[in-house]
């Protein structure tokens, strides 16, 4: 029976010295714990692109008054179409992949013909966004193109249509001939 006691002291300080290891430095628990609670704001950016794309009907691109006209009279584009429910060929469309509201803008120069000028305050427009015979597009409403570019229409959304109309004023006393000149309009970010 000694031999056993001494087996069996044997085995409990063997089990001290490891448990004695394993408590007081040599193999520990994992630490679980991930240091103190908190949170972090973030921050997230990106950047996006304006995107304007605008379209112009044909008509749009040569606008004629017709020709043998006589001084002193005021003149309809060919495009207006103003007879009884006939739309206007003159028109813009804000495509609808545009990423932002859009203005359109008009200026001209002077037509001229050999140096001989009609002033571009001579011919105007009016416009409407929502008809194409839009009963407001009237030359009584028309307003001066000019040299500088002015808004037509503002604030207009992607998918947005503008119909518009042209007339001129031919001065009395303008010598004869074929007068030609441009305008440009002009679509931005509004």
């Amino acid at each position: 029976m000694k031999d056993y006691n001494k087996w069996v002291l044997l085995i409990i300080f063997v089990l001290l010295i490891l448990v004695g290891f394993f408590y007081f430095g040599g193999f520990k628990k994992p630490d679980l714990t991930t240091g103190y609670a908190t949170s972090t704001v973030g921050n997230l950016s990106v950047g996006i692109q304006t995107y304007i794309a605008c379209s112009w009907s044909t008509a749009a691109l040569n606008v004629s008054f017709g020709s043998n006209l006589d001084p002193g009279i005021s003149i309809n584009a060919t495009g207006n179409n103003q007879s009884a429910g006939a739309g206007t060929k003159y028109n813009m469309t804000v495509s609808t992949l545009t990423t932002a509201n859009v203005n359109l803008t008009i200026l001209g120069d002077d037509l001229d013909s050999s140096g001989n000028l009609i002033g571009i305050g001579n011919i105007t427009y009016d416009s409407n966004q929502t008809s194409s015979n839009g009963a407001n597009m009237i030359y009584s409403n028309g307003v001066a193109v000019t040299k500088s570019a002015v808004a037509m229409e503002s604030g207009l959304t992607p998918g947005s249509n503008v119909h518009y109309r042209f007339w001129i004023d031919i001065p009395t006393g303008t010598v004869a001939g074929n007068y030609v000149g441009n305008y440009t309009q002009t679509c931005i970010e509004a």
